[in-house]
């Protein structure tokens, strides 16, 4: 099978609609590994993706002499808009990557609260990265998703400007 985790719910939710199984946890292999999906009581069917996996080596970006700031310290819910303010202040720069479509997002809120916050220190148009705006293709998702080719070109974006 080659499905996300809601591709695979989908599928979970198909074969107990059809009555093809009546179990409640039924694993399904993806391309990518084995999910294990649990069919709760009020019909939602619940998945554990696993950590995220984001290889840094396949971005196509040349960093020579760059010293790159990965800023994973401040939550996003309650948002710590003051370390994220002190880490774009610091470099001049943002890059705002997500999975989610681009248009009316959590990832559009932190680059109008960056733009309000930090206008008169930002050296570049602030970058975004995300999902595109259309519905999810299930079929598709690693075209959706950001990748290291998209991700990599909003950083050589950033660093000419």
């Amino acid at each position: 099978m080659e499905q996300c985790g809601n591709g695979a719910r989908c599928f979970v939710r198909f074969v107990q609609d059809k009555k093809l199984t009546d179990k409640t946890t039924v694993r399904v292999e993806t391309m990518n590994t084995l999910l294990e999906l649990r069919a709760q009581p009020d019909g939602r069917v619940t998945v554990d993706m696993n950590a995220p996996v984001f290889d840094t080596a396949r971005v196509p970006f040349d960093a020579a002499g760059l010293v790159p700031r990965e800023q994973n310290g401040f939550t996003l819910w309650p948002l710590d808009l003051p370390a994220l303010v002190a880490s774009v202040k610091k470099t001049g720069r943002c890059i705002v990557v997500h999975e989610a479509t681009r248009t009316s997002g959590f990832g559009a809120e932190l680059v109008s609260l960056v733009q309000e916050h930090c206008f008169y220190h930002l050296e570049a148009p602030i970058e975004r990265v995300a999902g595109w705006d259309t519905p999810y293709p299930h079929a598709l998702e690693w075209a959706y998703f950001p990748g290291p080719e998209r991700v990599g070109a909003a950083m050589k974006r950033a660093m000419e400007a």
